[in-house]
């Protein structure tokens, strides 16, 4: 299902499988993409260029990557509930002002639960992640002004092979990362690997192989 220029358009309750794309919008405004079963495709939920528009309880399941944002904005993805899949489940790239809250992910077997790259201004608040390979959260290269609240991040890197952090931050400044809870990943549960002035508070960091490490 492709939409490219579209305004004021609504994609719900339909069964998206075995597709090598899902759901791909370009230039879509105003809009809404609700109650979708995707599932057993190559890209699931594609947003590029788009603004103001709602990704809802959605579910994905089975696919190669999850929901992506592609230098998107003001974009709300809530409850949606993504499990298998074997790159990351949920990534913002080079996208801003957008929230990112009460997902529920799980078994990545790949990469990461929540990847963010190149973003700005973003909210991640309120997920439950748990059993990604690589890391629960990860911020990777010059993300900044972005906060990542009140999340439950467990059980990275179950596999063995990966990584396993919880919260990973590289070569990214300014962010904040609170009250969220830290739990049980094969790796640290926070790292950060050449950053600056990023903030950790209230955080409930138990039972990883190392509770935080800088580099």
């Amino acid at each position: 299902l492709y939409l490219q220029s579209c305004s004021n358009t609504t994609i719900h309750t339909n069964n998206v499988a075995k597709n090598l794309g899902g759901i791909i919008v370009g230039d879509l405004v105003k809009s809404a993409i609700y109650a979708n079963k995707v599932f057993s495709n190559n890209h699931t939920i594609c947003l590029r260029a788009s603004t103001d528009i709602n990704v809802t309880s959605n579910v994905l399941s089975f696919n190669v990557f999850g929901i992506h944002l592609w230098n998107s904005s003001h974009v709300s993805v809530t409850e949606n509930d993504l499990y298998s899949h074997g790159g990351w489940s949920l990534g913002l790239i080079a996208s801003v002002d957008s929230n990112v809250a009460n997902n529920n992910i799980s078994k990545v077997d790949g990469l990461d639960g929540i990847r963010l790259m190149f973003s700005s201004r973003n909210n991640v608040n309120g997920n439950n992640i748990s059993y990604c390979e690589h890391s629960g959260i990860l911020l990777w290269y010059d993300c900044h002004n972005n906060s990542a609240t009140s999340n439950r991040v467990s059980f990275s890197g179950s596999q063995g092979w990966g990584h396993g952090h919880g919260i990973e931050v590289l070569l990214s400044h300014n962010n904040v990362f609170s009250k969220n809870m830290i739990l049980n990943n094969r790796n640290q549960g926070i790292v950060g690997i050449e950053t600056s002035n990023n903030s950790f508070t209230e955080n409930l960091i138990s039972s990883n192989r190392r509770g935080v490490q800088l580099h």
